[in-house]
């Protein structure tokens, strides 16, 4: 009698969710192409100001999303481009974090997509409306 190795069923869907996730036009063709081909990050979902308990977690930045928001809308840079830009490419007003609401807050949700594609853009202004900093975070539901 031959003993069969036990291959758990979560290892082999996480490996095919990492090959589904790192195509690059993965999806639905609704998917801004801000957001093709970018990872998502593990930690604490969001930039809004934390309490005591969740401020030495990692931020679950997407690398390559925050590297693009940062090329696109550096800071000094207007931010009522980020947000027009943003918003014809599908973004849409979140309104801003309740513990500071001078930071503002864009998602995007496409549930059509397999896998869907969850983000949200994270960004403090001036008086002025130049941008300080932005923020970028992407998560994929599979279920």
């Amino acid at each position: 009698m031959t003993r069969r190795r036990k291959t758990p069923s979560l290892f082999i869907l996480l490996i095919c969710a990492e090959s589904v996730v790192g195509l690059s036009g993965c999806g639905s063709d609704n998917i801004p192409a801000i957001l093709r081909g970018v990872s998502a990050g593990g930690g604490y979902w969001d930039a809004c100001p934390r309490n005591l308990d969740f401020k030495s977690s990692p931020s679950a930045l997407s690398p390559e999303f925050n590297a693009r928001l940062e090329s696109r809308y550096p800071p000094e840079s207007a931010d009522t481009v980020l947000v027009s830009e943003l918003t014809a490419a599908g973004f849409k007003s979140a309104g801003a974090c309740k513990s500071d609401p001078n930071t503002k807050i864009l998602a995007f949700d496409d549930k059509d997509a397999i896998p869907n594609v969850v983000a949200e853009v994270y960004w403090q202004a001036d008086s002025k409306g130049r941008i300080a900093w932005t923020k970028g975070f992407v998560r994929y539901i599979f279920f």
